[in-house]
């Protein structure tokens, strides 16, 4: 995936419709009311016919200088401008996820920015978790356990960040109107792990008992007492999309971070493997039963 496609991800649908129309409505004024071509447009504000048609094309957005030289070159009234500037105004509070906020930006490289993007447009994520609960199911307490035990390099400042990062995804991702498909396969041995404590450990049992009564949200445990399924600790997700739109992305994880892949060959790997880890998963029912059952014998 190149930068554009990041850059695409990152747009919010709503913020794409907004600008299409701005520039739907930008190219009708400019037919409709005068002879212009988008050449001489281009001439008159100082820029490209390329980006002019851009504009029109609503696959660029104009700037507030850019806008107001557009209506007065169109003789557009005040009340229609008025409307227009207020599209501009909306589409870029709406463009903008949240990763590229500046109070986070600078927290993510490249590839950080790439997986965000790629996990937000997913239609449908399959994970297997390792010897953790999934990062789209921790809580608070149990997500600053971690940072306090993997970040110790790090200021207290940068791991508070961290861990408001995290919750910030899951909100984004999971409270959206339309949220992918979480199909989750985690080890019994993250259950028992008392990451934080038996406090910190009970809240994140409850808080995995409530997350899997939402409709899209599946999750299943791996026991014990399957022999080496159950020690299979390596993280691997798969990040779906609708037939029509992109090939599917794995997401493996290792000591130096995560990687991301469409290699088809990876891809039918890691399905394989998921399959296999659900083949010695307890059911849903079952699996809850016994999130249940750790929870009370901490």
């Amino acid at each position: 995936m190149d930068r554009q496609e990041v850059r695409a991800l990152s747009q919010d649908p709503s913020a794409m419709v907004l600008m299409q129309s701005l520039g739907a409505d930008l190219r009708r004024f400019r037919k409709e009311r005068t002879q212009y071509s988008q050449v001489q447009v281009a001439q008159a504000l100082g820029c490209t016919q390329a980006w002019i048609s851009n504009i029109e094309a609503g696959k660029k957005s104009p700037t507030d200088e850019q806008l107001r030289a557009m209506c007065a070159l169109y003789g557009v009234d005040q009340r229609t401008r008025g409307r227009l500037e207020g599209q501009l105004d909306a589409m870029r509070t709406l463009r903008q996820k949240w990763w590229l906020s500046p109070e986070y930006r600078n927290f993510f490289d490249a590839d950080d920015q790439r997986y965000f993007a790629l996990e937000d447009a997913a239609q449908r994520i399959q994970t297997h978790s390792g010897t953790y609960v999934p990062g789209l199911l921790q809580t608070e307490e149990y997500i600053r356990s971690i940072a306090e035990f993997g970040r110790t390099h790090e200021s207290a400042a940068r791991r508070n960040l961290f861990v408001e990062i995290r919750l910030r995804r899951q909100a984004e991702l999971l409270n959206k109107p339309n949220p992918p498909r979480l199909e989750v396969v985690m080890l019994q041995a993250a259950l028992v792990a008392r990451v934080g404590g038996v406090r910190v450990m009970r809240k994140q049992l409850t808080h995995l008992r409530e997350a899997v009564e939402e409709p899209n949200v599946t999750l299943r445990v791996v026991p014990l007492s399957v022999g080496a399924a159950s020690a299979m600790g390596m993280p691997i997700s798969i990040l779906e999309y609708p037939a029509s739109e992109s090939p599917p992305v794995v997401v493996t994880e290792g000591d130096i971070g995560s990687r991301l892949s469409r290699d088809a060959g990876l891809i039918s790997w890691s399905r394989r493997r998921l399959q296999a880890l659900r083949g010695e998963a307890l059911s849903a029912a079952d699996s809850s039963k016994l999130i249940e059952r750790v929870k009370e014998e901490l």
